[in-house]
């Protein structure tokens, strides 16, 4: 980076731990961008790099780029980080992070290319190999990537298992730029990677590609078994195009062919790991909006052996439903289309996505593994069922949120106020800053309550091993014990407003938390005060 700043160690002897700045302020107190080696892992790395610093440059804040060894590295970096990490993982490394963490995950960016918000899986072969369609591919050599990668197995796979194709033997490379590399030099007779839209000739006024089409279009003239002339020639953004600096690319577009394509699938994302802070995350997103958009960011952005990106579009979990039905992590999604007015919306018992966006709604989990979100307002009810649940609420009023015998995950995202009962097993709960007057209920088993709330907030841990996070904006928390429990209350010190300090007496069964830090300038400044109050019995640490 392009300068240093000297980094103030405060100790804070009343809870004897040392508290630091907020993620990104120095060199030592760095976020991480996670990268996937889906292509080549040194451009990959290099851009990266690159990247992190034109998000210095627009934001202030340091953000160091690592390069994973593989899918599964990136995924189990995401789930292991702690308010520090975002990355650009694949359409299908997103599902299982998001799995890992129990939704504690935010994807805010898409990414598009050429005008296209998904892909596809291709297969490539030699055009001279015979394999002109699936049935060809039986008893052949298959190249490709990786297992966590999206277009290169997760897509195919699924398409081959259900044909019942065998293979002589399989090849895997560790980035689609290889598989591509490996097919042209023989080590296989076909592979399978990402495919893009084709680009239309210069001048052209009709319609553009879309899926379904020939995968070749203005590419290849099947008439006369040659590339188009000039004057009809499009443009290849499909995986052909990452060999073009090591290959003649008309000899490879002439030698290697699109058997077909799988899909589509929604593109890979710009996400933000657990716990990272709202409000970082949003400078984040906006400097890559706008170094997207500079010449000098298209091109790092736009590098076939970086990830392609021309653009990006907001988006949210929702994005990656169609995906999950595909895929068979969903049974089927019900949406305010599907739902009677004034009735409450059951699932079926295999595990939906329900979302809902109507006012005063009330919705019952029923079995399999759900996700349930209330878009709507007014007074509503979301109750998960005896499975694993993901329940989160993101409009406006009064919300009951509610857990079952799974291990649920509740998110109370929404502009009102917030009731919680978690239920019973291993439950995680997280309360944002939109949300006023907070309760908080436990169950038996072992939870995971953060809480941000900007009211009057009471949390009730259940009678197992728990840990209570409170977030900067909460100023009057309540944390009540229960006989038996075991608790970790953490407050934080990262944030820059201050250090705590115990204000009780000692001889009471609670203990109290106090610190105060100004807010706003000028006219606006006014001082804010935060008290936390825990069981005498509480481990209190700082993070």
């Amino acid at each position: 980076m392009r300068r240093l700043l000297t980094l103030t160690l405060v100790a804070v002897m009343a809870l004897g731990v040392i508290g630091f700045a907020q993620p990104g302020s120095s060199p030592d107190e760095p976020i991480y961008m996670l990268l996937v080696p889906s292509t080549e892992g040194a451009t990959v790395e290099a851009v990266g790099q690159a990247i992190a610093e034109a998000i210095f440059d627009l934001t202030g804040l340091y953000v160091v780029a690592s390069l994973q060894a593989d899918y599964t590295a990136m995924i189990e970096a995401f789930a292991a980080s702690e308010g520090d990490t975002f990355g650009l993982p694949t359409t299908d490394q997103y599902i299982r992070i998001f799995e890992r963490t129990g939704g504690n995950v935010s994807p805010r960016l898409g990414s598009v290319r050429y005008g296209y918000p998904w892909y596809y899986a291709s297969i490539y072969a030699r055009r001279d190999s015979g394999i002109a369609g699936l049935d060809d591919l039986d008893g052949k050599v298959w190249i490709y990537n990786d297992t966590g990668s999206t277009s290169g197995y997760v897509f195919p796979n699924m398409v081959f298992e259900t044909a019942g194709l065998e293979f002589a033997s399989i090849v895997t490379t560790g980035g689609h730029t290889n598989s591509m590399v490996a097919l042209i030099e023989g080590q296989g007779d076909f592979c399978t990677g990402y495919g893009s839209a084709p680009g239309a000739p210069d001048g052209w006024e009709g319609d553009r590609w879309d899926f379904g089409d020939d995968p070749e279009m203005w590419l290849w003239d099947r008439w006369n078994g040659d590339l188009f002339r000039e004057a009809f020639l499009g443009t290849c953004y499909d995986l052909r195009r990452a060999v073009r600096s090591t290959y003649d690319f008309d000899t490879v577009l002439t030698d290697i062919g699109v058997v077909l394509n799988i899909g589509p699938i929604p593109n890979d994302c710009l996400a933000f790991g657990p716990n990272f802070p709202v409000a970082i995350a949003d400078q984040i997103v906006e400097a890559i909006k706008i170094h997207i958009a500079t010449e000098e960011g298209a091109a790092l952005w736009g590098d076939e052996n970086f990830y392609e990106w021309t653009a990006v579009a907001d988006i949210d979990d929702s994005f990656y439903d169609e995906y999950r039905v595909i895929t068979g992590r969903t049974a089927s999604i019900i949406t305010d289309d599907d739902i009677i007015a004034g009735e409450p919306v059951e699932g079926t018992g295999k595990g939906e996505t329900i979302e809902v966006t109507g006012d005063n709604r009330q919705v019952f989990g029923k079995g399999g593994n759900d996700t349930i979100r209330m878009k709507g307002g007014g007074t509503y009810e979301a109750n998960g069922g005896p499975d694993d649940d993901n329940i989160e609420s993101t409009g406006a009023g009064t919300a009951t949120l509610n857990g079952d015998e799974g291990n649920d995950t509740i998110t109370a995202n929404h502009e009102g106020k917030a009731t919680i009962d978690l239920g019973e097993g291993k439950n995680t709960a997280r309360v944002t800053s939109k949300v006023g007057i907070c309760d908080v209920a436990g169950g038996s088993g072992d939870d995971t309550i953060s809480v941000n709330s900007t009211g009057t907030t009471t949390v009730r841990p259940g009678a197992g091993t728990n840990t209570v996070t409170v977030g900067s904006d909460t100023t009057d928390v309540t944390v009540t014990g229960h006989d038996g429990a075991t608790n970790t209350v953490r407050l934080p010190a990262k944030d820059g407003r201050g250090n705590w300090a115990r204000t009780d007496d000692g001889k009471g069964p609670t203990r109290i938390y106090e610190r105060t830090y100004p807010v706003g300038t000028g006219a606006e400044k006014k001082t804010v005060t935060q008290e936390v109050t825990v069981p005498a019995d509480t481990s209190v640490k700082t993070y």
